[in-house]
């Protein structure tokens, strides 16, 4: 089976956890003897096309000036021309088409759009192509992709999201299959009038990274070792946990921060938590930032679909303080493999940091449970996941042609 994959960023173009999960979806699904191209977006203006790890990546110019991929501190007004010069952007359309031609897939798999518009679906219908389409973002119904404005989160779709993202809600209706990484992201775009008329609709969960279990680690006697690891951005919520952290002992608990973010807004969390015992690492490797901590905390102030960076704390055995908001939930096991708290409590961060400090002692059991919980998100499980969709979609092709 040959699949073509589009993705706004691809290696070594990474922007997030989603990008990531994609590049293990190809890997999976190379690894089962499927051919697997890569369609992407390029930093530079020219096309070409690369191999990664073994798998046909086309990277395309983008010939849109106000490009994301270029330019990711845009004003409000550039960004919303952005959208719609891509969503009516007639050279992708051309450009499309001949890749289509080229590679001969036996069905198209879109991912992130940002920069692509929905412009692969028309494309590829045009072509009786099928495609099947993941939702790890908002992108559909929010052009932002988070459905966060300024500093709060969306709690219904903006008048502006909503012009914006007619022609988006009109395409969707055409594709094969819709598939989304947690159960929420899925209802809150049906909920919402996407797919209504798309035949299949299914939930396949992201997959761990391939990891090497270790042992249980000796919780040292000292401070709580919490960790951040993310995108540095006001919806991932680090402004919350600096000011938990700031009203607790320094001797009681430590801060680890791994990711990078905009100069300014990072620039502000320092200087607005100056904390001794909090500390910025920048960007790094999950496998060297995670064994070095005791307890992730993924407190997104948005509804976050599915974080990837959860499932890979899952990977090394360490435990995750999440929020219910999205469909985090769907990952941890509620006082097993981490546990689950309501940001819209007041001090409900505050609470859950201090009451993991007080139970310290019981954490010992932690680690396995974690691995446990990860088992069930391996990449063959996903692999297997999609072949079955892929295989259901064909035949189903098959039968009215």
């Amino acid at each position: 089976m040959k699949i073509l994959m589009i993705n706004s960023y691809y290696a070594p173009n990474f922007h997030g956890g989603a990008d990531i999960s994609v590049q293990h979806l190809a890997k999976g699904l190379q690894q089962a003897g499927h051919d697997i191209v890569i369609l992407t977006l390029a930093k530079e203006l020219y096309d070409s096309t690369h191999s990664v790890n073994g798998v046909t990546v086309h990277y395309l110019g983008v010939n849109n000036w106000m490009s994301h991929i270029r330019n990711k501190d845009q004003s409000a007004i550039h960004k919303a021309i952005w959208q719609l010069s891509s969503a009516a952007n007639i050279a992708m359309s051309r450009r499309l088409r001949e890749i289509y031609l080229r590679e001969k897939p036996n069905l198209v798999h879109t991912h992130i759009l940002a920069g692509f518009s929905t412009k692969p679906w028309s494309v590829a219908s045009k072509l009786s192509l099928p495609v099947v389409h993941t939702l790890h973002d908002y992108f559909l119904i929010c052009p932002r992709g988070t459905m966060f404005r300024g500093n709060s989160m969306c709690c219904r779709q903006c008048s502006d999201c909503r012009l914006i993202t007619q022609l988006r809600k009109r395409d969707a209706q055409d594709i094969a299959a819709v598939v989304g990484v947690s159960n929420y992201i899925l209802q809150a775009h049906v909920a919402k009038g996407y797919f209504s008329g798309v035949p299949v609709c299914s939930v396949i969960n992201n997959s761990i990274p391939d990891v090497v279990p270790t042992a249980a680690p000796k919780l040292p006697q000292g401070p709580l070792r919490l960790g951040f690891l993310g995108r540095l951005e006001p919806f991932k919520g680090l402004d919350l946990l600096l000011d938990a952290v700031s009203r607790i002992s320094t001797e009681k608990v430590t801060l680890n921060i791994a990711g990078v973010g905009v100069d300014k807004y990072v620039q502000h969390l320092k200087t607005t938590w100056s904390l001794p015992n909090a500390e910025y690492f920048g960007l790094v490797d999950p496998e060297s930032f995670l064994p070095e901590i005791d307890v992730l905390v993924v407190p997104s102030n948005y509804h976050d679909p599915a974080p990837r960076v959860v499932l890979e704390a899952l990977a090394y055995g360490i435990p995750v303080l999440g929020n219910s908001y999205g469909g985090m939930s769907e990952l941890i096991e509620e006082g097993k493999s981490g546990w689950i708290l309501d940001l819209s409590q007041p001090d409900a961060l505050f609470k859950s940091i201090e009451k993991l400090v007080d139970e310290r002692e019981n954490y010992q059991g932690r680690h396995q449970q974690c691995l446990q919980r990860a088992a069930t998100f391996t990449r063959e499980i996903m692999v297997n996941k999609h072949l079955d969709l892929y295989e259901n979609i064909l035949a189903k092709q098959g039968a009215t042609m």
